[in-house]
């Protein structure tokens, strides 16, 4: 498949704005990671499974961490607020790396992190993939 819009799963990658107006935030609102939790996790069980996953693997300050297909980045975000790990949040479709960067500009977390427009196979150099 050459595009993935054609997919149809993840079409509006703008939708999560008018929850958040919804809400009550204004287009250039700072956010509460709370509120926008709500919303950002594109996967089962929220925020409870990427805690799950942080204490499973045991997620520490500093660590680096890659989230493939980040979509919005809402586990990156969480990832990082909660340890304060570096995240590379890697989305294949721009639209949706664009709104999680600005998600995680608003939630204040660019520190931690970074969103990256990319192919997961392109991503690594062949000799890296298992």
């Amino acid at each position: 498949m050459n595009n993935i819009k054609e997919m149809k799963l993840y079409s509006d990658a703008y939708r999560i704005f008018k929850d958040l107006r919804a809400l009550g935030y204004a287009e250039d609102d700072k956010l509460s990671l709370e509120d926008v939790n709500q919303f950002d996790q594109l996967h089962y069980h929220g925020t409870l499974s990427v805690q799950e996953a942080i204490e499973t693997i045991n997620i520490q300050e500093n660590d680096n961490v890659l989230e493939v297909g980040a979509g919005w980045g809402g586990p990156s975000r969480y990832i990082a607020y909660k340890t304060r790990a570096y995240v590379s949040a890697l989305e294949l479709q721009q639209d949706y790396s664009e709104v999680g960067k600005e998600l995680t500009l608003r939630t204040g977390l660019q520190r931690f992190v970074t969103h990256i427009n990319q192919d997961f196979l392109k991503f690594f150099p062949k000799e890296c993939l298992f």
